[in-house]
């Protein structure tokens, strides 16, 4: 008998369908190369005459979780669950697992490696520019944990992302700092019943992403929006708080002064 797999917000026979199994760690050699036990997660496509899929390690190495086949390059991932495909909105959510909490609650959605998992190399990925090709959706909305508005980099994919898809919007709902941290951790904490109701008015709430906006300033607009749940943190949480505040002021004043060097900040307040 198959081993049961458990993930918060999604429920073991929906992991079974999606052939998500943990495998031993000569499994994995075989799969990805590298003899790390965990959870194989198969895309469904093959890159290099080899199936591909990621692993979610049971033990995280240097502060990594997943893995993959060396030189396999980047993909997103689709889940398989059908009857969502002809759904206005596309959700691109940063982890599988998520796209697949999301798609089961009846949101269509993709999961991606990172941040900018939706791109190689400045372009979007084949694979996404087939499936945005094939299921037009009328926007992206592009979700991360409930940390981005602290985190610079996911302002500077957001702007990157609504680039690359144009003339598809972008919008970003956000998950508040007093929830778990990403939507299949809030969908385990709300249940299946209440989840698409709170989504919905994470949805309606999202902030869209101008174009011609520089991500320095949508990570400030993100930031001002946290505000509220920033004050009512306390303890240890505000404190982990405050150290991604400092970051993100960095990383702002980093990409300030190099504009500035550049002369760019000045033309874009003259548009």
């Amino acid at each position: 008998m198959a081993e049961l797999i458990q993930r918060p917000g999604i429920s073991p026979d929906t992991l079974a369908a999606l052939g998500i199994r943990h495998v031993t760690e000569a499994e994995a050699s075989e799969l990805i190369g590298q003899r790390n036990a965990g959870l194989y997660i198969p895309y469904g496509i093959y890159v290099d005459g080899k199936p591909f899929g990621r692993l979610r390690l049971d033990l995280p190495a240097d502060g990594h979780k997943y893995t993959q086949r060396t030189g396999s390059g980047v993909h997103p991932y689709i889940p398989s669950l059908p009857g969502l495909e002809s759904q206005d909105d596309l959700v691109i959510i940063e982890g599988e697992f998520k796209a697949i909490a999301l798609c089961e609650a009846g949101f269509r959605a993709i999961g991606i490696s990172g941040f900018y998992g939706f791109a190689h190399e400045g372009q979007l990925c084949p694979r996404l520019v087939n499936h945005l090709k094939d299921h037009s959706p009328r926007r992206i909305l592009f979700v991360g944990d409930n940390d981005t508005a602290l985190n610079f980099q996911f302002s500077d994919a957001a702007m990157k992302l609504a680039k690359l898809v144009d003339p598809v919007p972008v919008v970003l709902p956000r998950i508040p700092l007093s929830m778990p941290k990403g939507a299949d951790d809030c969908r385990e904490q709300l249940g299946p019943d209440a989840f698409p109701a709170w989504w919905a008015a994470l949805v309606v709430a999202a902030v869209p992403v101008p174009l011609k906006l520089r991500a320095d300033m949508l990570a400030l607009e993100l930031f001002k929006l946290a505000v509220p749940d920033l004050k009512r943190l306390t303890g240890i949480e505000r404190s982990l708080v405050l150290q991604k505040i400092g970051k993100l002021a960095s990383c702002m004043q980093a990409m300030a002064r190099a504009e500035l060097a550049q002369g760019v900040w000045f033309e874009e307040r003259r548009i």
